[in-house]
């Protein structure tokens, strides 16, 4: 499957975000230390610091501080400066917070949850391992019958080609389980393998048969002497459109699902 969330991009947002928190402890601290320096009481020291950082300045906390610090006293400027770098860190802080957060928002492709979402819901459906010449014959005959199908595609512009058909589509290797689970095999009533490749179907066949005892599969061979193999890994029924030159294996293929 795709999905949009890129995890070093997640991990690198969130190695910032550590270092902005320990950034901020530091510079709390180092505020606390520096008024108390300053004005010799804890409690001022305390309370400026929060109200420095969760800008939480209470009543009365002006005439405390001019009470401790005297306006012409060069402690109320240090004062100043040491608030005024605490507002323009606390910018830069949210600035990144937000920052790194709407990275990890916008990295996450909703369409593909969606789908994803919905597959896991699917059931009694069918699922085409391959988007082959065989499996567009395939697709306007389940189409004609409104059967609702799933095609899992290992070309990333094929896969993009099937998701702009309006088409459920599943970007992996057919022979991966965790692939073959995203299409909701569980729940699926057939699976069809398509590719032209025969090892990699007779692979795919014995995926499907391990995760799905009593799915029925169907496959295509490109050689004959593939055939009794597919048929011993699990496959129900297996066609040589070579041999079949001239019928609508579509139909074929159709008409025994619907014939179940």
């Amino acid at each position: 499957m795709v999905s949009e969330y890129n995890g070093g991009d997640g991990r690198l947002a969130g190695f910032a975000i550590a270092v902005l928190l320990v950034l901020t402890l530091v510079f709390t601290l180092a505020t606390m230390a520096g008024i108390f320096l300053l004005t010799r009481n804890l409690f001022v020291a305390e309370y400026s610091t929060a109200s420095i950082v969760f800008d939480a300045v209470g009543i009365g906390m002006g005439a405390k501080l001019a009470a401790a610090i005297p306006l012409s006293s060069s402690f109320f400027y240090a004062l100043f400066w040491i608030m005024v770098t605490g507002g323009l860190v606390k910018i830069v802080l949210v600035g990144f917070v937000i920052g790194a957060f709407m990275e990890m928002v916008t990295s996450i492709d909703v369409g593909t949850k969606l789908l994803m979402f919905r597959m896991h819901r699917l059931k009694d459906h069918i699922i085409l391992c391959g988007y082959s010449a065989l499996a567009e014959g395939i697709i306007r005959d389940l189409k004609r019958s409104k059967r609702v199908f799933t095609v899992v595609e290992r070309d990333l512009q094929k896969y993009e080609l099937l998701k702009d058909m309006g088409y459920n589509a599943i970007y992996g290797e057919f022979t991966r389980d965790d692939v073959l689970r995203d299409a909701s095999i569980l729940s699926a009533r057939t699976v069809i393998f398509t590719s032209d490749n025969d090892y990699e179907n007779l692979l795919g066949i014995v995926t499907a048969r391990y995760l799905n005892g009593g799915i029925q599969i169907m496959t295509r061979a490109k050689q004959e002497n593939s055939v009794s193999k597919m048929h011993r890994a699990g496959a129900g029924l297996c066609v040589v459109p070579e041999v079949l030159a001239g019928l609508e294996i579509g139909e074929i293929i159709e008409s025994r699902i619907l014939g179940e």
